[in-house]
């Protein structure tokens, strides 16, 4: 097994997690249809400020073997049903389909128990099979799936599927 770790993002590494964001929407892009601004960005930068700012959210930087290997993004919340949201999360091509995605899920469910919640374009099939799949195992079968939510509409309009747990 390699050695997956997370850390928790300092400030010096805004810029970091701000550009494998940018390889974060790109790749979502094929999903949603958005586009670049003209200086060739998704603009990223212009709202990951809030990650440093607001006390309620978490920015983690995933390393495989000292390497980067992606980030997830989590926020309280002060929904009275929801604890956590799982914002945004990113593993790399390389490692993917080697547990490391599911690694990471199990550490933040882990280091934050409550009732957490999470979105996904239906468009995007590898997220469709994961979710489901890796919060099935972690809660045993116990989540609810909300498809075609009318709350959760992307870019070019497709409806997300929304999942909540326990953790």
């Amino acid at each position: 097994m390699k050695n997956i770790a997370l850390e928790l993002a300092t400030i010096e590494q805004k810029e970091l997690v701000a550009n494998l964001m940018e390889k974060y929407e790109y790749e979502f892009s094929q999903y949603t249809k958005s586009t670049m601004n003209e200086s060739g960005l998704y603009g990223c930068i212009d709202w990951i400020d809030t990650y440093w700012q607001d006390e309620e959210r978490r920015q983690y930087i995933v390393r495989v073997d000292g390497k980067l290997a992606g980030f997830a993004l989590i926020r309280g919340s002060e929904n009275d049903n929801i604890d956590f949201y799982i914002e945004e999360f990113f593993i790399i091509y390389d490692y993917r389909k080697q547990g490391v995605g599911q690694f990471v899920v199990n550490y933040l469910l882990g280091q934050h128990k409550g009732h957490w919640a999470l979105v996904y374009t239906p468009r995007n099939l590898p997220a469709a099979k994961f979710w489901p799949k890796v919060i099935g195992e972690y809660t045993g079968g116990k989540y609810k799936i909300f498809e075609n939510n009318p709350n959760i509409v992307y870019d070019d309009g497709t409806l997300g599927t929304g999942l909540s747990f326990e953790s």
